[in-house]
């Protein structure tokens, strides 16, 4: 093994392990220190401008000045913003900066690596697009991840709200009653909803802030419905529990039907994904075969065209299968 292709391997892995660990190791730390550092993400410096606090990657030199790098390069506004939304949605304590460092890194890693590994300069653009994808797909499954927990507990954290209310307790000291008791996600965003609460935002504007983070319609009901009881009136606590009853019910219909469509999903995930294990498959096996295919013109042709059917078939089996409940 050359030492370029060593060093290669060892970028490779070392990327890798640093993905790895943002992932998982700085997740599981404490929930206050998640949450300070996502409300000092933007803080008001001197001469009321903007300052940009530290990072996760900060830590490290290295990675501090790729970002820097990072950071300087023409980004939409708008995309950055969207972005910072989907990290803070999915609790990944990162930058849009960092986040496509990343992803910049991860691409560059694996295109090198994997090029010099098998000696073919033009697998390298191939596997650096998707190496350049790996981290925006495990950041919108984190998003969903996060947001079905967060439904999940939703009934009962508004149950526990009820009680708190119906025991005697003002509305913010029932929130800190569910940053004590509930699990995270719950306890985390809540945790932010109080810190705001103590710094003078109004209670409000805290919680239709978190229903914005977080993106759901359920709970931004539940906010709509807090909003209009502090307004008009009335008992809030028997409010909520009907509430919760009612998210409750939908969130059963919602798993019935995602149990009635399991079989629906899990043959579109055979049909799209078998010509590609039966491509890899040939092209280890017998790579000749695969290359009457792909080195003439009509068979360009057909594999261009075959792709774009299995784009409209996928595209109408996630129609047929996806029921919003």
């Amino acid at each position: 093994m050359t030492p370029l292709l060593q060093a290669s391997l060892v970028s490779f892995a070392a990327l890798a392990i640093i993905f790895g660990i943002i992932l998982t190791g700085r997740r599981d730390r404490g929930a206050v220190k998640r949450i300070e550092r996502r409300i000092k993400l933007y803080s008001i410096g001197s001469g009321g401008k903007r300052t940009r606090t530290k990072g996760v990657l900060a830590e490290s030199p290295v990675a501090r000045r790729a970002v820097d790098l990072v950071d300087k390069l023409p980004r939409s506004p708008k995309k950055d913003k969207a972005l910072a939304a989907q990290l803070e949605r999915a609790g990944w304590p990162l930058r849009p900066a960092e986040m496509l460092a990343i992803r910049l890194a991860a691409g560059a890693g694996a295109g090198v690596a994997l090029a010099i590994l098998l000696g073919k300069p033009l697998a390298g653009p191939i596997v650096a697009v998707v190496a350049y994808l790996v981290p925006k797909t495990a950041l919108d499954r984190a998003v969903a991840k996060r947001t079905n927990k967060f439904l999940g507990q939703l009934p009962d954290t508004l149950q526990l709200l009820s009680g708190s209310l119906k025991a005697g307790y003002g509305l913010v000291q029932a929130v800190d009653t569910l940053v004590k008791e509930t699990p995270a996600p719950t306890s985390t965003e809540f945790s932010r909803v109080l810190a705001e609460t103590r710094l003078g935002m109004p209670l409000e504007d805290s919680l239709h802030q978190m229903a914005e983070r977080i993106g759901s319609e359920d709970f931004a009901w539940v906010v709509m419905a807090i909003s209009i009881q502090r307004q008009v009136g009335g008992n809030l606590a028997e409010l909520l529990s009907t509430v919760a009853t009612t998210l409750r019910d939908r969130e059963a219909v919602r798993r019935q039907v995602k149990v009635l469509s399991a079989e629906g999903r899990l043959s579109a995930y055979i049909l799209i994904g078998l010509p590609f294990a039966i491509a890899g498959y040939v092209a280890m096996v017998n790579p000749e075969f695969l290359e009457q295919l792909t080195g003439e013109r009509v068979g360009q042709i057909m594999i261009a065209g075959s792709l774009v059917l299995m784009g409209i078939g996928a595209a109408w089996m996630r129609k047929i299968i996806r029921i919003d409940v």
